[in-house]
């Protein structure tokens, strides 16, 4: 009798115990129960709405299909997540990702067998109040890109936040970003992409930390897509060659300077007849761009025969230096160099580009600047090598010491 008591007294607690943690929602594999069968299908926990925690003991879990979660996803160390093919996990506002992998037991997100998933893609999809977060920490992904990006950031409220993060044999390309990363992200490795190792808007280009990539992405490239850098920081130092798809533009904010460094070692592929253009708008309300241009940068074109518009400083312009810069191929188009009338054009590699006097304009400091393969000049247009005085007078005493015909020429 005291056997079946204490029995029954056990029973209860259980239950009670039990209904206590579910109502907590402390037990589960993304829902409600004290154990899980696997795999758990993340499309189906997010479609049932609610805060989900995807647990190692669950583990692995599937994504039959194309999944959205606006709601706070929370990934633990060892977790890993089989995605279908040709499906995308998306992260929208006010939702949140955050994967907390380890160094011993990361997060990993791979392919089931049938072919590549597509991507893992932050969005914040107009939430301006509140926007969408992804943060991956010892994260790998592996095996995504399917016709597009394995991971993706575009119109993100929140900075995508990469820490120790792998992207291995995507199908298409490893990292797309449209708008800036997190300040701390680090660690962002890309392996045996099929198409190219990053694609990344000229606007988030010094969120960019210096990437880490195998042999075999080696022969790729980052795309650098249309836009401007209108905020001060560094286009870090990367191990395969920046292709600009047109003019690489350095500008200013409203009332707010701009002074970004290009570190080296970097090798700038602009496309053909466009510029490197550092300034910004005769405008009043707008603040001026400056460059740094470090040691052991390379501008040049990024065709095997073709030829960019070369090195354009114009308006506003902050001090500005190349030091050891190597600009190939650059046929420098045609640059104005006098304010006074009739104008009057050189073809030239480094030149200013106004048709008036500009305002708040910092002549650029050139140290040991190397032009190579420079292109032959046609028509009436004479070939100097940099202009570096937008009027009649002498340019400043820092262009002294370089020999004349050789890196400015002053036309008097």
């Amino acid at each position: 009798m005291q056997s079946s008591s204490a029995h029954r007294f056990v029973s209860r607690g259980l239950v009670v115990v039990t209904s206590l943690a579910l109502a907590l929602g402390v037990v589960g594999c993304g829902d409600p129960g004290p154990t899980c069968a696997t795999p758990r299908d993340l499309a189906a926990l997010a479609a049932a709405g609610g805060d989900i925690t995807l647990t190692a003991m669950c583990s692995p879990y599937v994504m039959s299909r194309d999944t959205t979660v606006s709601t706070a996803l929370t990934i633990e160390p060892g977790v890993a997540i089989e995605m279908a093919p040709d499906t995308t996990l998306s992260i929208t506002g006010p939702g949140s990702l955050v994967a907390n992998g380890t160094a011993a037991a990361p997060v990993v997100v791979r392919a089931q067998q049938g072919g590549p998933w597509r991507s893992l893609a932050l969005s914040n999809s107009g939430n301006d109040r509140a926007p969408a977060r992804l943060e991956l920490h010892h994260t790998r992904l592996a095996g995504g890109g399917a016709s597009d990006t394995a991971l993706v950031s575009q119109n993100a409220g929140t900075p995508l936040l990469l820490d120790d993060v792998t992207l291995s044999q995507s199908a298409g390309w490893g990292l797309d970003v449209h708008t800036p990363l997190a300040a701390a992200s680090s660690g962002v490795r890309v392996e045996s992409p099929a198409m190219g190792v990053a694609r990344v808007n000229q606007s988030a280009l010094t969120s960019l930390p210096s990437l880490t990539v195998d042999t075999a992405a080696m022969a790729r490239e980052i795309v650098v897509e249309s836009g401007a850098i209108t905020a001060s920081g560094t286009v870090r130092s990367q191990p395969v060659a920046l292709h600009v798809l047109g003019s690489l533009n350095i500008t200013a904010g409203t009332r707010a300077n701009t002074a970004v460094t290009v570190a080296g070692p970097n090798r700038i592929l602009l496309a053909p007849g466009e510029t490197f253009s550092v300034g910004a708008a005769n405008d009043p309300t707008l603040g001026s761009a400056g460059v740094t241009v470090e040691r052991g940068v390379t501008l040049d074109c990024a065709g095997a025969t073709c030829t960019w518009a070369g090195v354009s400083f114009h308006n506003k312009v902050a001090p500005s230096s190349l030091t050891e810069t190597v600009i190939a191929r650059a046929m420098g188009g045609e640059w104005e160099e006098s304010s006074t009338t009739p104008s009057t054009f050189y073809t030239a590699p480094i030149g200013l580009t106004d048709t008036s006097i500009p305002m708040d304009f910092s002549f650029p400091t050139l140290t040991g600047v190397t032009f190579m393969n420079l292109p032959t000049p046609t028509g009436a247009n004479r070939r100097v090598v940099a202009v570096v005085s937008s009027t009649d007078t002498m340019p400043p005493a820092a262009y002294s010491a370089l020999p004349m015909g050789s890196y400015w020429y002053h036309h008097p």
